[in-house]
């Protein structure tokens, strides 16, 4: 018997799982950096997976929400290395 289905759902465009060295990449550089440098480098990054986004026909409010997804994972990575030195980071 044949069954018609529809489904709904978010497609993973930038999975994250698969963006593991480059999420502790991130981290690892921008914890060596301060200021106007963790800036320049965190805009770098930033502009590197827009135009990869971009370039695979991204949607730009999907690029948003990806970007804000890495963002997210990024910052929870430095958290948690702080946290486990014992550091008071909220």
């Amino acid at each position: 018997m044949e069954q018609n289905r529809t489904f709904s759902g978010t497609a993973v465009l930038f999975p994250l799982w698969g963006r593991s060295a480059l999420i502790r990449d991130t981290a690892d550089r921008l914890i060596l950096k301060n200021g106007a440098a963790a800036d320049r480098l965190w805009q770098q990054v930033i502009r590197r997976l827009t135009a990869e986004l971009q370039v695979k026909g991204v949607r730009p409010n999907d690029i948003d929400d990806e970007l804000y997804a890495f963002s997210e994972v990024v910052f929870r990575e430095i958290r948690e290395r702080y946290q486990g030195q014992g550091g008071g980071v909220a």
